[in-house]
């Protein structure tokens, strides 16, 4: 049997996704502008770069701490695709923003 959402639901989806894209969205910004920011030591440039993670808060974390652990595992996801990225978390699953 199919299942439905109520329309309430629905908006909260909606609401939900476009929150989490509006924070990835930020995110990414502030990594560009780490990554065009040349940091000299020495007389030599220096890349700077930055792997960050994105979790949406809401009822779903008990507490505080599995927000941080969720942003944590969504840094870690970054980390592994290569560094300089930024990744959402979502759920269970880390979702691929770059």
């Amino acid at each position: 049997m199919p299942t439905t959402s109520s329309p309430a639901s629905a908006a909260t989806s909606s609401r939900s996704c476009s929150a989490t894209a509006r924070a990835v969205g930020v995110a990414e910004d502030i990594r560009e502008r780490i990554e065009a920011h040349t940091l000299w030591w020495k007389g030599d440039p220096l890349r700077v770069g930055a792997s960050i993670g994105v979790v949406e808060i809401d009822v779903a974390f008990e507490d505080p701490a599995a927000v941080v652990a969720a942003a944590d595992a969504a840094c870690y996801a970054a980390k592994r695709a290569g560094k300089d990225a930024v990744r959402a978390h979502a759920g269970v699953a880390l979702s691929r923003v770059k």
